[in-house]
């Protein structure tokens, strides 16, 4: 779980009011990329034992693989199938584990699932809704690539 180890270093330097760009960790040399609204909430990451971390990142990860998938069954519309619905979201979410940004995505610790999440849920808010938006700003804040959908909302 690479980077997790990664946010767990951002976090640190802002606890000891470091250098965020200036260090690299794990055998690869890995540098922080974050903008600093994401090392400020990877602060968290560094108060707890790296085993902890990575047992939060695998079953956080898991659950937000559930809800990814809750949210996008509700842009198919009304479910029409004979399994319970229950069923269906726990079939969808163990099929979603093999897909490569998924195993990707658990494998090295990210926090792609949290981000789109974040995306997915206030895109499908009813228009006007107070505060659509804020969720895909906390995403851009975190990593810049969400920023894209700020333009779809404006538009």
């Amino acid at each position: 779980m690479a980077d997790a180890l990664v946010y767990r270093a951002e976090g640190q330097a802002v606890l000891r009011g470091g250098d965020l760009y200036g260090f690299t960790v794990t055998e690869w040399q890995l540098p922080a990329t974050y903008p600093p609204f994401a090392a400020l909430l990877f602060v968290p990451a560094a108060l707890i034992p790296v085993t902890a971390l990575k047992a939060t990142f695998l079953a956080g990860n898991a659950l937000l693989l559930v809800v990814l998938v809750h949210l996008s069954a509700r842009l198919s519309g009304p479910a029409r199938t004979r399994l319970p619905r229950r069923t269906a979201l726990c079939a969808a979410t163990a099929a979603a584990l093999w897909l490569e940004p998924v195993f990707q995505t658990l494998l090295f610790g990210q926090i792609n699932l949290a981000l789109a999440c974040l995306i997915l849920w206030d895109l499908t808010r009813p228009s006007g809704a107070r505060f659509k938006g804020a969720a895909v700003g906390i995403a851009a804040g975190i990593k810049l690539t969400p920023a894209i959908f700020i333009a779809y909302l404006v538009l």
